[in-house]
């Protein structure tokens, strides 16, 4: 994030509220992503001129600026989501397939341990079973 390498290389001149309005966007970037300058300065305990201040001191031009940044990277993220929901859906479809030869295996197992002439058996036993 260029928010957090900024932030790194002028962590020394925040002061205070500075810091916490960096802590505070760090911990939930969809504030300033998606927010207004009020918005940060409420959630940073700050005056919104800090919050102006902040972004200058960053070196942006501005709280749009920054504003700006931060949502490029915050769609930076929303793509791989995106991709990971796709892998999970392909995910899915190899659960099912997994499930099916578990079952299948399943069902050659029983089918083996049946011994030769014991199947009619069971199917006449299963069928007196179930006859009204």
């Amino acid at each position: 994030m260029d928010l957090e390498r900024r932030l790194a290389e002028r962590a020394a001149t925040l002061t205070p509220s500075e810091r916490r309005i960096g802590e505070t966007i760090l911990a939930d970037p969809n504030l300033v992503a998606f927010g207004t300058v009020a918005d940060v300065s409420r959630a940073a305990r700050a005056g919104t001129a800090t919050v102006v201040r902040f972004a200058v001191k960053l070196g942006f031009d501005g709280y749009s600026q920054l504003q700006a940044s931060v949502q490029r990277d915050v769609s930076g993220q929303l793509r791989p989501a995106v991709e990971r929901i796709r892998d999970q859906q392909v995910g899915d479809d190899m659960l099912a397939a997994r499930h099916a030869e578990v079952e299948a295996a399943n069902v050659r197992t029983t089918l083996e341990a049946i011994r030769a002439g014991d199947g009619r058996a069971v199917v006449e036993r299963l069928a007196a079973d179930t006859a009204p």
